[in-house]
């Protein structure tokens, strides 16, 4: 299968998404100018800070200059921890507002009665339950877009100003600067992670709306579905790495990986995003050790990305596989 067609088959640009999508901006067209308005002015706002924060951040990796001290003035301070806490709000809004989208979709059908004249379109149900999956995600893409943006800002603000202070300065040795290919690296998997949770929250969200007819049910049904596809592997590694007893220098490494994996699941990558661009202060030897760690950052970035789809696609298969179920829809 070529790669547009794995992308079709994900993300269906079938009549359901295009009704579905149709629906879900006309909602967004519904909102107040005002409350419209006081969004973007405030999103504009953290957007202008996070890309100030970063390119301090990167202007400092470039001329070998430590801005923690900087950093940890008050009046920065001041500024900062509102735009962090607005972030958070952000975050925590946006998958809220997914599940919710998401667990409407289905749901409303079956109370609006509407869901025969779905069936009577012959699509079976992969075609359905992908198609109102791709129309949440196409709907909520350019919010998460711009929360990449900005958690990228918090977490350059983290770094310089917590993490730095938990390992350093120590004045008996040098300062090694994150290469600027960290930088790259940090952007791609904040990006990466943010949008993998995106895909994941709304696969969350379809699969509870197969199940009930109430939306306000569905809602409930897909946060707890959320929290346990979440909670599940990290469970499961931390009862892993304490039960095993670490015998190596690799078997070390490995279980610093799976620890790093089941943070990534938690936090969504915000921990390990940290630890590609914090200013680390060692002895010069040791210096070398800083390309291993990016390799197994990055092989358990890949991991708790690979986690997020296989969730993914669990439940939207269990979304499909309910809609036969339950709502009567012609299986394939």
């Amino acid at each position: 299968m070529s790669l547009m067609n794995r992308y079709a088959a994900w993300l269906p640009d079938n009549p359901v998404m295009r009704a579905e999508l149709a629906h879900l901006l006309q909602g967004q067209a519904r909102e107040p100018g005002w409350r419209r308005g006081i969004r973007r002015l405030a999103l504009t706002v953290g957007l202008g800070m996070a890309v100030g924060l970063f390119t301090a951040a990167l202007l400092a990796a470039i001329l070998q200059i430590e801005l923690t001290d900087r950093f940890r003035q008050p009046d920065i301070r001041l500024m900062v921890i509102p735009f962090v806490i607005f972030t958070l709000l952000v975050h925590f809004g946006l998958m809220l507002s997914t599940l919710s989208l998401a667990a409407n979709s289905i749901a409303r059908e079956k109370q609006a009665q509407t869901w025969d004249m779905l069936v009577l379109t012959s699509m079976d149900a992969r075609q359905i339950v992908r198609g109102k999956w791709a129309a949440v995600i196409r709907r909520q893409l350019p919010a998460y877009l711009a929360l990449s943006a900005l958690r990228i800002g918090a977490m350059v603000w983290f770094t310089l100003d917590f993490w730095s202070f938990s390992f350093g300065p120590f004045p008996q040795s040098p300062a090694i600067f994150p290469p600027l290919l960290n930088f790259f690296f940090f952007v791609l998997f904040i990006t990466s992670m943010t949008l993998a949770n995106l895909a994941f929250t709304a696969a969350c969200g379809i699969w509870a709306s197969a199940v009930t007819s109430r939306p306000a049910l569905a809602m409930v049904r897909a946060i707890i579905n959320r929290l346990a596809l979440l909670l599940i592997p990290a469970i499961i590694i931390y009862f892993a790495i304490n039960r095993v007893e670490v015998s190596s220098f690799f078997s070390g490494r490995f279980f610093g990986m799976m620890f790093n994996i089941s943070f990534n699941l938690l936090d969504n990558g915000a921990t390990e995003s940290t630890s590609l661009i914090f200013v680390r202060h060692s002895f010069a030897e040791e210096s070398s050790q800083i390309v291993i760690e990016l390799g197994w950052l990055l092989a358990s970035a890949l991991a708790a990305l690979g986690i997020y789809a296989l969730w993914t696609g669990v439940a939207l298969w269990r979304a499909q596989t309910l809609a036969v179920k339950h709502l009567e829809t012609p299986p394939e």
